[in-house]
């Protein structure tokens, strides 16, 4: 019925992905701000608010992760168009793929390639822009924003080209 309504498919995509990343954030701020001001009173080191790389930044990057989360989701929902599917490779990629990876640790020296290739799934990609101070942050964030971008690529090149 969506695309009966707006029969521009890019538009639909474009739309839904604002949607969806705009309440993951909203939602994902709000949990942390509850997290925050629960846990303050108990810690026993208080976080120092004035060193934003030590705070806001790792803050907001969590936020950035959910919101590409989740358009990582939309990504392959749109290209599988089953909603099981969608599930299924977004736990897959997010949470099944980094241990499958890790795992040829053990095969030896000539398939270190593979595990180094997770340092670019997208767990470890908001780990490495959560990370305070951290080296990585920028290859963090933009590694976690080239998924759903490519995701969302795919969705659109897969809208133009099927009825619905």
């Amino acid at each position: 019925s969506t695309l009966t309504a707006e029969p521009r498919r890019g538009a639909v995509l474009v739309a839904k992905a604002l949607v969806v990343a705009v309440v993951l954030a909203l939602t994902t701020a709000v949990t942390y701000a509850i997290a925050v001001l629960t846990t303050a009173p108990i810690l026993k080191t208080a976080i120092d608010w004035s060193d934003p790389t030590l705070s806001w930044f790792p803050l907001l990057a969590g936020v950035f992760a959910m919101a590409m989360f989740a358009l990582i989701g939309l990504g392959f929902g749109f290209i599988v168009r089953n909603g099981a599917g969608a599930i299924a490779a977004t736990v897959g990629v997010l949470f099944v793929l980094p241990i499958v990876l890790n795992m040829f640790v053990f095969a030896g020296e000539s398939w270190q390639w593979i595990v180094d290739l997770g340092q670019y799934l997208p767990m470890a990609a908001a780990q490495m822009a959560t990370t305070p101070a951290g080296d990585d942050v920028l290859r963090g964030i933009l590694t976690l924003a080239a998924w759903p971008a490519a995701l969302l690529l795919g969705a659109w090149a897969a809208l133009r080209t099927r009825d619905a």
